[in-house]
């Protein structure tokens, strides 16, 4: 019933498909006025992926990113068009949003996640992947799967399908289709006649 109008008689929904971008972001280059020392201290801590735990129900080490000011990148710590703590809490919401909708429809109220049941397809680009992060958070509510004084917490590997930057195909890659630059460019230049400077 998301447009409103009552799913046919006898209907049942069996699939469910969510394209959506990232959340928001810093800019992509500095700023020509009023300059921000953007912070992102909150949301860049990673796990390191190859890493083998010393002891059996160790907590894995966390490492934080903190990118150099220098004098053609932003001031702070972040790098440019990096996902912002509130774009990340956006994607929160996001999943929040889809499981209230669906979680009755689609999950039959179970909160796990299951890989044969949900399939996440991101590109390469750091904000996208941080921003599947944030939306299966809320789709998958860690809290709700285990409660207080239950059993420890197995680690759940979720896979992000991605490619290479030369063969993405999700986003405008002319490495992939050297067409689109011919068709892109002209509008791109249309788009930004006049203008100084473009902060992305």
């Amino acid at each position: 019933d998301v447009l409103g109008a009552p799913p046919p008689s006898g209907a049942k929904l069996r699939f469910v498909e969510v394209v959506t971008r990232h959340g928001d972001r810093t800019p992509l280059g500095p700023l020509k006025v009023d300059p921000i020392e953007w912070n992102c201290s909150e949301n860049t801590l990673f796990v390191e992926q190859h890493s083998v735990q010393d002891s059996v129900g160790a907590q894995p080490r966390l490492f934080r990113r903190d990118y150099l000011t220098t004098g053609d990148t932003l001031m702070g710590n972040c790098s440019a068009g990096q996902l912002t703590t509130l774009g990340f809490q956006q994607q929160v919401q996001l999943g929040q949003s889809l499981r209230s909708m669906y979680d009755q429809q689609l999950f039959q109220g179970d909160r796990t996640y299951d890989a044969d049941r949900t399939y996440v397809r991101t590109t390469a680009v750091p904000r996208t992947q941080a921003s599947a992060e944030g939306l299966l958070q809320g789709l998958f509510p860690l809290e709700q799967q285990h409660g207080a004084g239950g059993p420890p917490q197995e680690s759940v590997i979720i896979p992000f399908n991605t490619l290479d930057p030369g063969a993405e195909y999700m986003h405008i890659n002319p490495s992939f289709c050297p067409r689109v630059t011919e068709l892109y460019a002209p509008d791109v230049r249309r788009e930004h006649h006049g203008k100084k400077s473009v902060t992305g």
